[in-house]
């Protein structure tokens, strides 16, 4: 029963390090919208492989918001179209 509960052990502790350290993602990617205060992210949506477009919201008055989105270019990590009402 011991030698099972060590095994068990050494498996846990490998599969921790298996999914920590052993698996880097090359498709991670970070961007920045720089939203200003009051501005936040309500959905996002992939297009295709190298667009993808997310809803903002933007807070008017207490129960007012405004919606707009951007289209967002991952391979040139830019913005590349404001979409307004």
């Amino acid at each position: 029963m011991g030698v099972l509960i060590f095994i068990l052990f050494i498996a846990t502790i490998y599969g921790f390090y298996l999914k920590l350290g052993g698996n880097y993602n090359k498709n991670n990617f970070d961007i920045s919208l720089d939203l200003k205060e009051g501005h936040y992210i309500h959905d996002f949506e992939i297009i295709d492989e190298q667009h993808i477009l997310v809803t903002i919201n933007k807070d008017i008055e207490i129960n007012h918001t405004e919606k707009y989105a951007i289209l967002y270019d991952i391979k040139k990590n830019k913005i590349i179209r404001l979409i307004t009402k």
